[in-house]
Protein backbone atom coordinates (compact mmCIF):
# COMPACT_ATOMS: atom_id res chain seq x y z
CA UNK A 1 0.00 0.00 0.00
CA UNK A 2 2.67 2.19 1.14
CA UNK A 3 4.50 1.65 -2.06
CA UNK A 4 1.89 2.09 -4.08
CA UNK A 5 1.52 5.60 -2.91
CA UNK A 6 5.27 6.55 -3.18
CA UNK A 7 4.39 5.32 -6.92
CA UNK A 8 1.28 7.55 -7.56
CA UNK A 9 3.24 10.60 -6.22
CA UNK A 10 6.44 10.04 -7.97
CA UNK A 11 4.29 10.23 -11.24
CA UNK A 12 2.09 12.47 -10.70
CA UNK A 13 4.99 14.42 -10.15
CA UNK A 14 7.11 13.31 -13.22
CA UNK A 15 5.55 15.54 -15.76
CA UNK A 16 6.61 18.41 -13.81
CA UNK A 17 10.27 17.38 -13.83
CA UNK A 18 10.40 16.30 -17.03
CA UNK A 19 9.37 19.93 -18.32
CA UNK A 20 12.67 21.20 -19.18
CA UNK A 21 14.02 24.77 -19.74
CA UNK A 22 14.19 24.22 -23.60
CA UNK A 23 10.77 22.37 -23.70
CA UNK A 24 9.48 25.88 -22.10
CA UNK A 25 10.88 27.96 -24.51
CA UNK A 26 9.31 25.99 -27.34
CA UNK A 27 5.98 26.14 -25.89
CA UNK A 28 6.28 29.49 -25.83
CA UNK A 29 7.45 30.21 -29.10
CA UNK A 30 4.15 28.35 -30.50
CA UNK A 31 2.39 30.69 -28.27
CA UNK A 32 3.98 33.80 -29.91
CA UNK A 33 3.69 32.00 -33.69
CA UNK A 34 0.08 31.41 -32.94
CA UNK A 35 -0.38 35.07 -31.60
CA UNK A 36 -1.67 33.83 -28.37
CA UNK A 37 1.64 36.07 -26.62
CA UNK A 38 3.75 38.67 -27.60
CA UNK A 39 7.42 38.87 -27.37
CA UNK A 40 7.02 41.12 -24.50
CA UNK A 41 5.32 38.66 -22.83
CA UNK A 42 7.49 35.40 -23.52
CA UNK A 43 9.98 36.09 -21.17
CA UNK A 44 8.37 36.73 -17.73
CA UNK A 45 5.90 33.90 -18.87
CA UNK A 46 9.18 31.70 -19.10
CA UNK A 47 10.81 33.14 -15.85
CA UNK A 48 7.11 32.07 -14.07
CA UNK A 49 7.03 28.99 -15.06
CA UNK A 50 10.44 27.70 -14.70
CA UNK A 51 10.12 29.07 -11.41
CA UNK A 52 7.00 26.50 -10.33
CA UNK A 53 8.79 23.88 -12.16
CA UNK A 54 11.65 23.93 -9.95
CA UNK A 55 9.55 24.65 -6.94
CA UNK A 56 6.97 21.62 -7.70
CA UNK A 57 10.35 19.94 -8.00
CA UNK A 58 11.50 20.34 -4.48
CA UNK A 59 7.62 19.65 -2.93
CA UNK A 60 7.66 16.56 -5.27
CA UNK A 61 11.03 15.49 -3.92
CA UNK A 62 9.67 16.48 -0.49
CA UNK A 63 7.36 14.01 -0.63
CA UNK A 64 9.01 11.01 -1.85
CA UNK A 65 11.77 11.57 0.94
CA UNK A 66 8.73 11.51 3.67
CA UNK A 67 7.35 8.90 1.65
CA UNK A 68 10.02 6.77 1.62
CA UNK A 69 11.29 7.33 5.06
CA UNK A 70 7.41 6.23 6.40
CA UNK A 71 7.92 2.90 4.03
CA UNK A 72 11.45 1.94 5.50
CA UNK A 73 10.44 2.62 8.81
CA UNK A 74 7.13 0.48 8.22
CA UNK A 75 8.92 -2.44 6.64
CA UNK A 76 11.42 -2.38 9.59
CA UNK A 77 14.19 -1.93 7.56
CA UNK A 78 17.78 -0.81 8.74
CA UNK A 79 18.87 2.80 8.00
CA UNK A 80 22.42 3.46 6.38
CA UNK A 81 23.51 4.92 9.74
CA UNK A 82 22.13 1.47 11.70
CA UNK A 83 24.04 -0.47 8.89
CA UNK A 84 27.18 1.23 9.41
CA UNK A 85 26.45 0.47 13.18
CA UNK A 86 26.49 -3.18 13.01
CA UNK A 87 29.35 -3.65 10.24
CA UNK A 88 31.53 -1.77 12.94
CA UNK A 89 30.09 -3.80 15.86
CA UNK A 90 30.70 -6.95 13.52
CA UNK A 91 34.46 -6.01 12.18
CA UNK A 92 35.52 -5.21 16.20
CA UNK A 93 33.85 -9.10 16.79
CA UNK A 94 35.79 -10.51 14.21
CA UNK A 95 39.38 -8.84 14.91
CA UNK A 96 39.00 -9.85 18.62
CA UNK A 97 38.16 -13.12 17.80
CA UNK A 98 40.94 -13.28 15.52
CA UNK A 99 43.51 -11.99 18.40
CA UNK A 100 41.90 -14.51 21.12
CA UNK A 101 44.19 -17.45 21.05
CA UNK A 102 42.35 -20.75 20.19
CA UNK A 103 41.65 -23.25 23.37
CA UNK A 104 41.70 -26.71 22.10
CA UNK A 105 39.35 -29.35 24.10
CA UNK A 106 39.92 -32.78 23.99
CA UNK A 107 38.11 -35.65 22.70
CA UNK A 108 36.75 -38.10 25.03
Amino acid sequence: MMLESLRKVFLSGLGALSLTKEKLKTLIEDLIKRGELTEKQAKPLLEELWKKVQESKSVLEERIGTLVQKWVKKMDLVSREEFEELKKRVATLEKRKRSTPRTTRKRK
